[in-house]
């Protein structure tokens, strides 16, 4: 069986595009995404 390579969960997230208005942005989307996967 082929081994895979690893995907960290900051690759995911940068991967994401963000939808919202740039003008209106206090905190990275990253940021936002890290924080919702550490309050699961």
């Amino acid at each position: 069986m082929p081994m895979e390579e690893a995907v960290t969960l900051t690759d995911v997230f940068v991967s994401i595009t963000d939808p919202r208005q740039s003008a209106k942005v206090r905190y990275d989307l990253v940021e936002v995404l890290a924080l919702v996967v550490c309050a699961v």
